[in-house]
């Protein structure tokens, strides 16, 4: 056909010619990026969510020990700022004692305090006969010889006993933390370069930016006094005297405040909201870097040249690829190579600790999409066209229109599937509820409803809705799950384990204590898209729907927390301990069903006590299906006198009732749990 022919406008030699001119004149545009604000602000974050990724890393053995001068350290002395002299003088004294190979002072002493006390500094620092380092703000270009002799200079009278090093720290975007001026060779050395001299008597082998700086690789979260595995040994100020000589000797001392509000703190890739955005000590970045110095645990910037050779192919090959794949397949192959640049840099970063930029080749990526799909577009308009004037004696203009544009349509209808329902409930909502502040019954509920949610995602069920206190859930569908009544009875047990933890957390704050029930049913109901055209939910309907409902009810009348149906108990296999309890007819229903209490995943066995329960219980259980109700009665009797079972408890009632009023000629055992 004539209009087919004319589909195919671009050859396989013009199509190679454009993807090499766009991928040209990209590669330009990213060389001229990276002098941009902009993209350098990008940039530093990208890195940040590197860092995210790869996580913290196991802490290894180092030399460095870090003392922060916390709040009780301090207050012994009588305040926090400036931090007391004569502290400083005991630390520096009892770390010399102990051996300590470098001490470095991450504190400015600038300025007298007291006299007294800053002659027994000066004494200290003399008496450790050159191990100490003190940390000097940096020298800027610019300054005066006036301003920094009136501001930047340490005290003569302590300047004269020990080595000086500025503190190079670097704030980013977000004012961030990411790098570190270290000035090997420059006049000015650093704080870090300074104790890394007096550790190893040489200086390392490092290429720095221009400005003489690196980045820094963090391992984790900013250490804390209070923390249980800390990337460094750390003490409080008040400590050291009375720890082992062995914690100090021949090691890389540095103190520093550990008093967030003094405001020696940095925001670090690791400072998100999640934990509140906490700081790190500016004392933990120089130990940071020294460890990196130390332990060649550099992060390396990807050489340039290498770069754009990278990049010159990536862009050539991401044209190739959309000019040469079906138009419908060229934003699927968008994402895999945004993604497989975004995931390259990640990996790199994680397992090399190599930094290849990320922020300019996928905005090129984008720009680069953009313009092959334009020019493939004005091929692709000629084939729309054909098919319009080929369908449209078949077919409606209509739906020419979605056969050439493909939408994504919502229906309101539904479909008949074997799914399984889960019912969660509280127990005795509404009393507790009318204790409760507005406010405070609202965080209640989404505190418990937020990790109950987390619970049934983690098991790819979904989530129907909430009514009040309820959850309702659904698995099976939308997606095909084989598995759907396991799903949910993990999803049932791993709830109570949640609601357990939270309830322990909320017991040490006083808080009430809640207790859930749960019912589960497997069966035949209908399920989809269902209400009006402007409002509408995706969930489920019919009779099984109603037993799970129920089901999640009757725990109370047996006392349990997760009852399930036997259609479900029935695929579960081996793999879950479960208990039958007895055959109800619940409101809505006229024939019997067994119903089981899920007890257990099959890895979590029961105790010899608990065995014997059930063994007795079901002893009990066959006697009542026999009618022999007496025998049934002194079963039950003792598990609840001697056990305290709840099911028996209600089983005792059940054949107390049936002993004074005989069950009729054609009873199978059933309970009835409304009036017939």
């Amino acid at each position: 056909m004539p209009a087919l022919q004319q589909y195919q406008q671009l050859s396989a030699i013009h199509k190679i010619i454009i993807a090499a001119l766009f991928s040209a004149v990209l590669l330009l545009f990213s060389i001229a990026g990276t002098h941009f604000k902009l993209f350098e602000s990008l940039e530093d974050r990208s890195i940040d969510y590197r860092f995210l990724i790869r996580g913290e890393q196991a802490p290894e053995e180092t030399p460095i020990v870090l003392v922060f001068v916390d709040d009780t350290s301090a207050m012994k002395y009588g305040f926090r700022s400036p931090t007391p002299r004569s502290l400083l003088a005991h630390l520096v004294n009892t770390l010399n004692d102990k051996g300590a190979k470098v001490i470095g002072l991450d504190f400015v002493l600038d300025r007298p305090h007291r006299e007294a006390d800053d002659l027994l500094l000066a004494k200290a620092l003399q008496q450790a006969n050159g191990k100490v380092v003190l940390a000097r703000p940096e020298q800027q270009d610019g300054e005066s010889d006036i301003t920094r002799s009136q501001i930047q200079n340490t005290m003569p009278a302590f300047a004269e006993f020990v080595k000086e090093g500025y503190s190079g720290v670097r704030l980013g975007a977000g004012d961030i933390v990411r790098r570190m001026k270290v000035g090997f060779e420059d006049k000015q050395l650093s704080f870090v370069s300074q104790i890394y001299y007096h550790f190893t008597g040489t200086y390392p082998t490092l290429e720095t930016a221009p400005d003489s700086t690196i980045p820094i690789n963090f391992l984790g979260l900013p250490t804390r006094l209070s923390d249980a595995e800390p990337v460094f040994p750390v003490f409080a100020a008040n400590e050291v005297s009375q720890l082992p000589d062995i914690f100090f000797q021949n090691k890389i001392v540095l103190v520093g405040s550990g008093i967030p509000d003094l405001g020696d703190i940095f925001l670090t890739p690791f400072s998100l909201e999640e934990n509140g955005f906490l700081p790190m000590f500016g004392v933990e970045l120089h130990a940071i870097v020294l460890d990196m110095l130390l332990r060649d645990r550099y992060l390396s910037e990807f050489p340039t040249s290498l770069f754009f050779v990278l990049l010159a192919c990536y862009f050539f090959g991401a044209a190739i690829c959309f000019f040469f794949l079906p138009i419908r397949w060229s934003l699927p192959c968008f994402v895999v190579v945004f993604f497989g640049w975004l995931t390259l840099t990640s990996a790199t970063f994680s397992y090399t600790a190599l930094i290849i930029p990320a922020i300019l080749p996928i905005t090129c990526l984008g720009i680069l999409f953009a313009c092959c799909l334009l020019v493939s577009n004005i091929a692709e308009t000629k084939h729309s066209r054909f098919l319009k004037q080929t369908f449209k004696q078949y077919i409606s203009p209509e739906l020419v229109d979605q056969l050439v544009t493909n939408p994504k349509q919502i229906n309101l209808g539904g479909e008949t599937k074997n799914l399984t329902i889960l019912f969660s409930d509280l127990e005795g909502f509404t009393s507790f509820s009318e204790k409760l502040k507005p406010r405070e019954l609202v965080s209640l509920l989404n505190e418990y409803l937020g990790e109950m949610t987390d619970v049934l995602f983690k098991e790819k069920g979904t989530l129907d809705k909430y009514q009040g206190d309820a959850i309702m859930a659904i698995f099976g569908a939308p997606l095909e799950q084989p598995d759907h009544p396991i799903r949910a009875c993990q999803t049932a047990l791993h709830m109570q384990t949640a609601l357990t933890k939270l309830n322990q957390q909320w017991e040490d704050l006083g808080r009430i204590q809640l207790k859930v029930r749960i019912g589960i049913n497997t069966g035949i109901v209908v399920v989809g898209n269902i209400g009006s055209k402007d409002r509408y939910d995706y969930t489920v309907i019919g009779d099984e729907v109603n037993l799970a409902s129920r089901l999640e009810g009757v725990n109370k009348m047996f006392g349990t927390s997760i009852l399930i149906s036997e259609s479900t108990c029935d695929q579960l296999g081996n793999d879950y301990l479960t208990r039958e309890l007895g055959r109800i007819v619940v409101k809505g229903k006229t024939q019997a069903i067994t119903v089981y209490e899920l007890i257990s995943h099959a890895s979590e066995p029961l105790d010899e006590l608990q065995q014997n329960i059930h063994r007795l219980y079901q002893e009990g259980l066959e006697n009542f299906y026999n009618q022999n109700f007496q025998a049934a009665q002194q079963i039950f009797t003792e598990l609840v006198e001697k056990h305290q079972d709840p099911p028996a408890d209600f089983m005792l009632y059940q054949a107390k009732l049936l002993i004074k009023q005989q069950p009729e000629s054609d009873w199978q055992g059933e309970i009835f749990l409304y009036q017939k």
